[in-house]
């Protein structure tokens, strides 16, 4: 045995995790942690062992703070073995992978409130979080929580893992629960009861139209709990999460129970394990104790008989146990809610404790701007005493931050290729006017929070600000593009671009409707207004988001008409925010190309197309859905005009939903439309017959014509092909392998719109799970003699740009993958790679081609990783 020094322990444990740990600014606090002088209990001699869990670092983590890119908090507990995560709102999973996050360790999750905000990243991150070795879930919500989560039954369907829910139901007061060494006792606040509503979509059902009335009329404390119900969900949640079989009698498509809007905000009060006394050597030595597992059973708790017949209780030589830090999270949306949250009687154990009776150490304040402004909350902060901590955040409270700076950084050198086809990311300016007029009347411990701060709550209670979220201005990423030492390259490319740019610009009298650089397509002429569409692919990966790549949603705007969705990916209203940016009064429109904000960008949606059930298109749905309904709200009927296509299970999942929070989905405004009802049959021409609701689509922006074709991807996965009313067509394939009917449905596109999973070394994985690879994507556009094409929906396996990887290896059809190669190959029609908020007009189409060059030379081909990470 060697004995080794707490100082010599604490030096070798850095220097091992400096070897052993990929190194990455998260790794700050685990050097500092490391830093800490090790107790005499776990170095030296190996005497006797004690549970991680009694001697464990444990802190709470802000992971996201609410903005208009990720629209609620989230909290992060990290205690050993175990996560903890208090909300999940849409873009968690991607703040994650961006921030090296890990999920595995994930068995809790805690919702404050049963709305998207809250919930909406918690379907998209439950598919990943099998893979990543998750056994199981625990969901803890207030009431309707089981019924959001059965609801993506349509689409979820066992990935592996076990799911438990456990629905916070009214009684006077919720008792404490333990999950796994955290002990939470929930906290309930209403809402003003809600008005009756009753609600109608209109759906197309075989050339007729049925009406389906929803209706909510009580809160939650006037209705009984139905235990019926309750084990009908139940059921349902087993089927979705069957390790391996559905149980018994398990049918996914059936209608789940009825239920009304819940407008309920929970707060929890967490408690941490017991912290276990110090064990005194020198008393032990004294009673004669033999080193060895009997130290480990006193630690324990545990009485001891020694081999003479002496009885020692832990008391002997073990000091007093320490209760668990205390935190909090509190949820308070608006002032409805205050009163509840301020006089709830389970905060009154906790006001005014002295340091010595365990105050609460920390509280996270998830508040609007009115609630923090609100002297009485105020008030109630101080009660909790000199020694609570608050972190505070919320939405118009916390500034508008870059959440994914990895995709800014990278957006910033595209720009230099381009300005119109790659905007720079919007960027708010950052003020802080709410909380610079309330901090004064806060206790002196309050702190804005940033996304990424954390509470150090054991051994020592402090903050640990040293990794979080700081904002950067748009200076200072375009400083960056400007002087790294790694894009000297791409730079002197850009320059090259530019002259070869300039020497092909067209004379100064060109014909109308002619594209700016000439056409070598020997087809018509293009047809009227074509050149002046915008296709924005807001979202290019595929599967779920990753760092430079958001999931799947294309959006095309057709100048003064509107814009249309092509498939929406979780995080697409985040997308369309740092696109288009916010409404400017005095200084134009940050886009440069789109002329247009993301509000009003929203207010002109009129088409949104899902073009299978997979996560991945359309989770981003309700998101857009709500900030719609709330734009459009007030406007006259004949503007709140929106569209809806989609595989039917769609409707029924939206259906659901809306029973648990309002989407607008009345009649007369929203019209859904079962894309089976628009297949092109093979034995004909034409579709069986387009629904009259095609006729307020055809209205709002001239889209005159839909036909769909089956996908060979997934059950009631489609293809698409538009016809507008002055003769252009857009076909989009949405997830698919090559398919002849889709070629032929949409021969002379003037714009398909591809995906481009794999590359042309994985044909068999690309068959094994009905994708296409670049070749196939390209040979599909050849054959349907397709004036452009966009290839998208990359696997995130490639980090970069997946068609620029293997440029140079002539092993991987050379020609395919140089993009002004094959588009020679294919008759000289434009191919275009997509990138993340990529903005291209059609007359400006054919210079892409020219961009690869740049492209590749950003993106190399030997690259792991990139510069802007």
């Amino acid at each position: 045995m060697i004995n080794v020094s707490s100082a010599a322990a604490t030096t070798l444990l850095r220097v091992l995790l400096r070897c052993v740990v990929p190194q990455g600014p998260r790794l700050n606090f685990w050097f500092r942690a490391a830093s800490c002088q090790l107790s005499p209990t776990s170095v030296g001699r190996r005497q006797f062992s004690v549970s991680p869990i009694y001697r464990m670092q444990w802190h709470i983590e802000l992971l996201t703070t609410p903005g208009p890119e990720i629209a609620q908090a989230s909290v992060m507990v990290h205690m050993g073995k175990q996560r903890y995560l208090f909300n999940c709102p849409e873009g968690t999973q991607r703040f994650c992978t961006e921030h090296r996050v890990r999920l595995a360790k994930l068995g809790h999750v805690f919702l404050t409130r049963v709305d998207w905000q809250t919930l909406g990243g918690l379907p998209g991150m439950l598919l990943t979080v099998g893979t990543a070795g998750a056994k199981t879930i625990t969901l803890v919500g207030g009431p309707n929580s089981t019924q959001a989560l059965v609801s993506a039954r349509y689409f979820i369907q066992s990935p592996g893992f076990s799911v438990q829910t456990r629905e916070i139901r009214e009684q006077p007061h919720p008792s404490s629960a333990q999950y796994g060494e955290l002990t939470v006792t929930p906290v309930l606040a209403h809402s003003q009861p809600a008005p009756k509503r009753v609600v109608t979509m209109a759906t197309e059902d075989s050339g007729s139209f049925k009406r389906l009335k929803l209706e909510a009329t009580e809160a939650v404390d006037a209705i009984a709990p139905d235990e019926s119900k309750h084990a009908q969900l139940q059921h349902m949640l087993q089927g979705m999460f069957a390790v391996s079989a559905p149980p018994n009698g398990y049918r996914a498509l059936v209608e789940a129970p009825p239920t009304t809007p819940q407008p309920i905000a929970i707060s929890y009060i967490c408690q941490g394990p017991t912290r276990p006394g110090k064990f005194d050597v020198a008393k032990a030595k004294a009673l004669e104790i033999p080193p060895g597992h009997r130290y480990s059973q006193l630690v324990k708790g545990e009485t001891v008989t020694l081999d003479d017949g002496r009885v020692i209780e832990p008391h002997q030589c073990v000091g007093p146990s320490e209760p668990g830090g205390l935190f909090v999270v509190v949820d308070c949306p608006s002032l409805a809610y205050l009163d509840d949250v301020i006089n709830a009687s389970q905060f009154d154990p906790y006001y005014g404790r002295s340091l010595d009776a365990n105050p609460v150490a920390c509280i996270v304040h998830i508040v609007s701007p009115e609630v923090l402004s609100e002297p009485r909350y105020a008030a109630w902060m101080h009660r909790f005493g000199p020694h609570t901590h608050h972190l505070v955040t919320g939405y118009g409270v916390s500034p508008h931050q870059v959440e994914f700076a990895s995709s800014v950084r990278e957006k910033n050198a595209l720009n230099l290729i381009n300005p119109h086809v790659f905007a720079l990311p919007y960027q708010a300016p950052v003020t802080d006017t709410v909380w610079t007029a309330v901090k004064s009347a806060l206790p002196a411990s309050s702190v804005l929070a940033r996304s990424l701060i954390r509470f150090l709550m054991a051994p020592r209670k402090a903050y640990d600000a040293a990794d979080q979220l700081r904002s950067q201005a748009p200076e200072h990423y375009a400083k960056l593009v400007q002087t790294a030492p790694m894009l000297k390259d791409f730079r002197q490319e850009v320059d090259r671009l530019r002259l070869r740019l300039l020497s092909l610009q067209p004379p100064s009298k060109t014909t109308p409707g002619s594209p700016r650089e000439s056409s070598p397509s020997p087809r018509s002429p293009v047809p009227s207004g074509f050149n002046d569409v915008i296709l924005t692919t807001l979202g290019t990966g595929s599967s779920c988001p990753s760092k430079y790549r958001n999931v799947s949603a294309n959006l095309l705007t057709i100048p003064h008409r509107g814009h249309a969705l092509l498939d929406v990916g979780e995080g697409t209203l985040g997308q369309l925010y740092r696109l288009l940016g916010e409404e400017q009064k005095d200084s134009g429109h940050h886009h440069p190309l789109l002329q247009t904000s993301v509000d009003q960008c929203i207010r002109d949606l009129h088409f949104i197309y899902v073009s299978h059930m997979h996560a991945d298109h359309h989770l981003g749905l309700v998101g857009i859905l709500r900030r719609w309904d709330e734009l459009t709200r007030s406007q006259p009927g004949s503007h709140r005009n929106l569209t809806i296509m989609a595989p039917r299970s769609l409707l029924a999942w939206l259906r659901e939903y809306d029973q648990i929070e309002p989407l607008g989905l009345d009649a007369a405004s929203v019209t859904f439309i079962d894309a089976h009802h628009m297949l092109m049959r093979p034995t004909s021409t034409s579709p069986k017959g387009p629904p009259p609701s095609l006729a307020r689509l055809q209205d709002a922006l001239g889209i005159s014509v839909i036909h769909t074709c089956l996908a060979y991807h997934c059950p009631s996965a489609y293809c698409i092909t538009m016809q507008h009313e002055q003769g252009w067509r857009v076909s989009y394939s949405g997830d698919t392998r090559p398919s002849t009917i889709f070629a032929e449905m949409g021969r002379h596109s003037d714009l398909l719109i591809h995906e481009s999973t794999l590359e042309d070394d994985m044909p068999h994985e690309a068959r094994a799970k009905r994708h296409c690879t670049t070749s196939e994507a390209l040979a599909v556009a050849a054959s349907m003699k397709a004036r452009y094409t966009m290839l998208t929906h990359f696997s995130q396996r490639y980090p970069l740009a997946p068609v620029f990887a293997r440029a140079q290896d002539p092993e991987n059809v050379k020609q395919l993958l140089l993009l002004s190669g094959r588009a020679k190959r294919i008759g000289q029609r434009g191919i275009g790679v997509a990138f993340d908020m990529m903005s291209v007009q059609m007359k400006d189409f054919d210079q892409l081609a020219h961009y690869t060059p740049a492209l590749k030379s950003l993106y190399p081909p030997t690259a792991e990783t990139s510069w802007a990470s």
